[in-house]
């Protein structure tokens, strides 16, 4: 065999690299653009300049070497800013390299818009001064009480409070029974040194000795956000603190998210991370993966995963109708998709309707839609429609939740699969029971909740009928997409209740039927000043002895018979 030409195989190594970095894509350190860790100046127009760099080249990294950054909001508006945005990204990789992001004020982190192939991997997030403080109630009287705050959340009176809400001194855990009230803070007043004076908007009694968080910010800006985006992985991201939610994504499709902590930052004496949920996807498709993470301490849900139903307000003609979302957000279908017409008595759908077109009036938050048929005469104004396109496949995996105030997972999508690690609170329970109240308000096919050994097999009972609303057997169940919740942690909570179940209720209610009243959503907190954790039950409800926390097959909330 001839020896090839030197200059030939050098020709060929060196086109081989050029086509190795080039799909490698570029790296980009924020400190060639003019960051500079480390040195508590503010960083941000050194990591705009660098993302700027990064749009304009597919395929790049954002690399930030290891060391902290400083993040400070402008001066004016807006009020409640984001540092970094990322707009028309393409397989974009944001690698921290350990780096802690500190971010000053009220601002959130990252936003991505109509971004593709995002990474961001290997980085820590943290507010320099929380959204929130943290005190002691030394007084309390009828439309105020003072608050010994924590040397750690320096306060100078002013400050506004959208939400507060007790926890126990020993636990640091929300304390049951406590209060939880949202928009009732007049203003505050600093009395002496770390010494605040709420007043109150409206009579709430506060407990003088209980831990009282307030929040500054529930809904703000958040940690990293995603909009319209498509193949997102967030990998060993750590969230200490920031306003608003953690992770979430809006209109986009296939997220995955693996080893994500939202915690409360060790060394700390803080008891709150994200100032409202941990992760939050609302209109998603595709699939949604959440694998190894921890979520602890946030001021909502671990995990809540939904679609929007859109709500009929007029019938135009045979083919066009406008609709509305709750608050007149805008999440309008897109051609082609289907939606599912819904009684609004039953929550069931009796038809469907493909989108031929769609208008959307912003100021009025209205929905024009035109379908590509003529609509039944059945539907009319104050009937639902639920986007069939925006159900994603849902996979939880090996996580963890602890200590936060709300449920651990809100699940109202198909095809759900949850395999938990464990849940850490005073009621183990609660962190399934998000999933079984609110699964069977998916769009179109309602779910179901399994557990290992419930329901399988010969002697055990079969497969229970699925349950609607109304507490009847829906006659085509076995066509039904079920959602899984496997975990021995909760069903070894489910039988120590057990024995007591059974000598506080002489006998057991049918699988088709309900409680005599139902839990409904939002019972979980106060918004009128009351305290939170009342009895939803009627009086046909059996009593239980103190110190006994009713399991979800007590509330009537599984559908699977019990064990034999």
């Amino acid at each position: 065999m001839a020896m090839l030409p030197v200059n030939f195989v050098v020709g060929v190594l060196c086109a081989l690299m050029c086509a190795a970095c080039a799909w490698a894509g570029e790296v980009i350190p924020v400190t060639q653009t003019g960051a500079k860790p480390g040195d508590g100046a503010d960083d941000t127009a050194g990591v705009r300049a660098a993302i700027r760099l990064c749009r304009s080249k597919p395929g790049s990294v954002l690399r930030f070497p290891k060391g902290r950054y400083d993040f400070h909001p402008p001066e004016g508006p807006p009020a409640r800013p984001v540092a970094m945005h990322f707009a028309g990204c393409k397989d974009l990789t944001v690698e921290g390299e350990g780096s802690e992001l500190v971010f000053h004020g009220t601002m959130g982190a990252m936003a991505f818009n109509e971004c593709r192939g995002v990474v961001v991997r290997n980085v820590v997030i943290d507010s320099q001064r929380p959204p929130f403080s943290i005190g002691e109630v030394i007084a309390a009287a009828g439309k105020s009480f003072d608050v010994e705050v924590w040397k750690e959340f320096p306060v100078r009176g002013g400050e506004a409070v959208e939400a507060f809400m007790e926890y126990d001194p020993e636990t640091k855990f929300p304390m049951p029974g406590g209060l939880d009230v949202y928009h009732a803070v007049d203003s505050t007043e600093l009395l002496r040194p770390q010494v605040l004076r709420v007043q109150l908007k409206r009579a709430v009694r506060a407990k003088v000795g209980a831990v009282m968080v307030l929040r500054h910010v529930v809904y703000g800006p958040g940690a990293l956000a995603f909009r319209s985006s498509a193949d997102v992985r967030v990998e060993n991201v750590t969230i200490y603190a920031t306003p608003g939610m953690g992770v979430t994504g809006s209109q986009s499709t296939d997220l995955h998210l693996k080893a994500v902590r939202v915690m409360n930052r060790p060394g700390t004496r803080r008891i709150m991370s994200a100032t409202a949920d941990a992760t939050h996807f609302n209109a998603c498709c595709g699939s949604i993966r959440i694998e190894d993470c921890l979520f602890e301490g946030m001021g909502d849900d671990a995990v809540n995963v939904h679609g929007m139903y859109l709500r009929v307000t007029q019938r135009l003609d045979d083919k066009t109708i406008l609709a509305v979302v709750r608050n007149n957000w805008l999440f309008p279908p897109q051609p082609g998709h289907n939606l599912e017409l819904i009684d609004p008595a039953s929550l069931l759908p009796y038809d469907t309707g493909c989108v031929e077109a769609v208008s959307v009036d912003r100021r009025a938050g209205t929905h024009r839609i035109t379908f590509a048929r003529p609509l039944p005469q059945r539907l009319q104004a104050g009937h639902y429609l639920g986007n069939t396109a925006w159900a994603p496949k849902l996979r939880i995996t090996g996580c963890q939740v602890r200590a936060n105030r709300a449920r651990g997972f809100l699940i109202q999508t198909r095809d759900a699969l949850g395999v938990h690690r464990h849940a850490r609170r005073r009621h183990p329970q609660q962190h399934l029971r998000g999933m079984q109240q609110r699964c069977r308000l998916a769009p179109g096919r309602h779910q179901r909740l399994r557990r290992p050994g419930a329901g399988q097999g010969p002697g055990r009972g079969g497969r229970a009928p699925q349950r609607t609303h109304r507490g009847q057997h829906h006659p085509r169940h076995q066509q039904r997409r079920h959602l899984h919740l496997l975990g021995r942690r909760g069903r070894r909570a489910e039988q120590s209740h057990r024995g007591q179940q059974r000598q506080a209720r002489p006998h057991r209610r049918p699988l088709g039927r309900l409680p005599a009243k139902q839990p409904q959503r939002g019972d979980h907190r106060q918004h009128a000043g009351g305290r939170a954790g009342a009895d939803p039950g009627g009086p046909d409800r059996p009593r239980l002895r103190e110190g006994h926390h009713q399991s979800p097959r007590e509330q009537g909330l599984l559908t699977t018979p019990p064990e034999a």
